[in-house]
């Protein structure tokens, strides 16, 4: 653990599958995750392990108010890494099955932190990824990103914390025109939903973002942690739920939907 200039970073950066980085940083009450690295990110074991330790940090750490999930570049997290879903063989729907598990549980971890959590969208986020913006309790997006769950274009059921906490957040209507259609929709279109809470113009983004969370940092987290606490909560995901998912991911006619989704 290093400090300096009442900077903290838990971990050096990071590296999780295919270039992309993690990184843990606190500043005083804030305490920031960023997913970064060239290119599109996706979701697969490396970057999982490593949003699980920045959680494992974020649960370890004293004296947080607000948590911050944000990312570097276009990307925040476009779902499931499509080589996964790729793969053939014996162990391609029990390794599929074991990352959707695990994954479900990182929702719930994120969505169950006593600190505030506020998901900067910079980027595109879509299936998983958008699952774990909606973990978060506030959502401000970059007006030049794209949101949504694709997978009934794959032939594949959105996971159950992503339609619940769609419906509660959006009501049936605009959830099921999300979790039905396939469609993706632009920040602005986001936010006449309430997928997010507010939308910026990108070149806004960070001073945006920074004064929501000084406004956050400001308030007492006694009584937010209380507040997050008297609010709902949302499904678990099972094991035979996931074991169900990753037979269908398997299946060769949704691996062609999922590359012709991410081609276009």
């Amino acid at each position: 653990m290093r400090s300096g200039h009442n900077v903290v970073r838990f971990r050096p950066c990071a590296r999780a599958g295919s270039g992309t980085r993690v990184d843990c940083e606190r500043t005083g009450q804030r305490l920031a995750i960023t997913i970064g690295g060239g290119g599109r990110h996706f979701l697969d074991e490396g970057l999982l392990g490593k949003l699980e330790q920045a959680i494992d940090d974020v649960e370890r750490a004293q004296g947080v108010s607000l948590v911050i999930l944000r990312c570097t570049g276009l990307s925040f997290c476009e779902g499931l890494d499509p080589e996964l879903v790729s793969m053939s063989g014996d162990g391609a729907a029990p390794r599929l099955a074991s990352l959707i598990e695990r994954h479900a549980l990182l929702v719930r971890r994120i969505a169950g932190l006593l600190p505030v959590t506020l998901c900067e969208l910079g980027g595109n986020a879509f299936g998983s990824g958008l699952e774990l913006a909606l973990a978060c309790d506030l959502r401000i997006a970059a007006g030049n990103v794209r949101l949504g769950f694709p997978e009934s274009c794959w032939g594949v059921a959105a996971g159950s914390f992503a339609a619940a906490r769609a419906v509660r957040l959006c009501g049936p209507g605009n959830a099921a025109r999300l979790l039905l259609t396939g469609e993706t929709v632009d920040a602005r279109t986001a936010h006449a939903m309430g997928l997010v809470q507010w939308t910026v113009h990108v070149a806004d983004m960070e001073e945006a973002a920074g004064r929501l969370a000084s406004r956050i940092c400001s308030l007492s987290p006694e009584a937010l942690a209380a507040t997050k606490a008297a609010m709902p909560d949302c499904p678990r995901v099972t094991q035979p739920m996931a074991n169900h998912q990753a037979s269908i991911l398997a299946m060769p006619q949704v691996r062609r939907r999922v590359a012709d989704f991410l081609n276009a």
